[in-house]
């Protein structure tokens, strides 16, 4: 496992005159990169589209080394052109944004607030917006806005633009209910001085309420659609991946501390699973087109999430990362003294102490 540090300031101020900030450190390894790559945004894979798992995969293992216990910037990312520098930036931008809602705040799901169902009734420009939306298991509203460089800070105008697009949302509609006191983060990934991962949370101030004679347009008012439609789009890459044809000789399920997942070879070293229940809840959902009557679906979704949990773990042989959002995912790694002969029943019946994979 390497160590991320994350500096946490209270205010957008006190990170551009460089105050002290508190800090605290999580722990990730790659099969944790690879799984928060892979669960957001929701792109779509067709049965002969595998290869785009792999483009993600080696992003993250272009875009950082290993290094006593830290992740590095790679000479890769460091002498990349400007466009595929940009690329890798936002990777780990998305990475920051992810790891830090779950493992800090317990959020299981991040949303995109750039799907094509806002863009149509909020505009376009999604410079006027953060980058997601996310509820924790108390029910609590967060607003992230993801920023990634391969520096070692942002410059002001970059901190400044995050913070207004924060501000930009009044309220956020979600399943009925309006979320009015968010907490707005900027979650930003860049480099230290010795090369190594760090994350950066700011929390901009809070928004005062504005008087009501202000003529000061409000901020946006996002309804999101219904709670089914998300879940879909949310788990679409993996339900395909999980749902295609040509996988279907490769997938099988397994148990892993008393929970059923569905979980498919992608090639001979990256699995990658999903909870079987909201497997099948998700399978459900595509023979009717119309979302809205899988309320109670959804919901049941929502009831498994707020049993799981997440873990990392690793051995010579592997790295396994399980997600809040009942994602899994793990990575094999056979070295020169330990070629690839080690058979899946083998790996399946876990090296790793207590975790009770069967």
């Amino acid at each position: 496992m390497n160590k991320v540090s994350v500096s946490k300031y209270s205010d957008v101020s006190e990170y551009l005159n460089n105050q002290e900030p508190e800090r605290e450190a999580i722990s990730l390894n790659y099969a944790d990169i690879y799984r928060y790559f892979f669960s957001t945004g929701g792109r779509q894979y067709s049965d002969n589209e595998t290869f785009l798992l792999q483009s993600d995969w080696n992003a993250a293992r272009a875009a950082l080394n290993e290094r006593e216990g830290y992740f590095v910037k790679s000479q890769t990312y460091a002498g990349a052109n400007s466009e595929r520098k940009a690329l890798l930036s936002e990777k780990v931008g998305v990475l920051a944004a992810k790891a830090i809602s779950e493992k800090l705040f317990k959020i299981p799901q991040l949303f995109y607030l750039d799907d094509d169902s806002i863009k149509k009734e909020y505009g376009e420009n999604g410079a006027k917006r953060p980058d997601f939306f996310g509820v924790n298991m108390q029910n609590d509203g967060f607003l992230f806005e993801a920023k990634g460089t391969g520096d070692t800070t942002f410059r002001r105008q970059v901190v400044l633009k995050a913070k207004d697009q924060l501000k930009n949302i009044e309220l956020i509609n979600f399943q009925g209910v309006d979320y009015t006191a968010l907490s707005r983060y900027i979650s930003a990934a860049r480099f230290d001085e010795k090369n190594r991962l760090v994350f950066d949370l700011i929390d901009p101030p809070a928004m005062q309420p504005e008087p009501e004679d202000d003529e000061e347009p409000k901020g946006l008012e996002i309804v999101l659609k219904e709670k089914a439609y998300l879940q879909k789009k949310y788990y679409r890459s993996i339900y395909q991946l999980l749902d295609a044809q040509n996988m279907a000789a490769r997938t099988e399920t397994v148990v892993l501390k008393g929970t059923r997942y569905l979980v498919t070879e992608v090639d001979s070293n990256i699995r990658f699973g999903l909870i079987k229940d909201i497997f099948d809840i998700l399978k459900s959902y595509q023979s009717e087109p119309q979302y809205d009557i899988y309320g109670d679906a959804s919901e049941d979704i929502s009831s498994i999430l707020k049993n799981s949990s997440d873990f990392s773990v690793e051995d010579r042989f592997r790295m396994l990362s399980v997600g809040l959002d009942g994602i899994l995912c793990e990575w094999r790694n056979p070295t020169p003294h330990d070629p690839i002969i080690v058979s899946k029943a083998q790996i399946i019946n876990s090296k790793i102490k207590g975790l009770g994979m069967h």
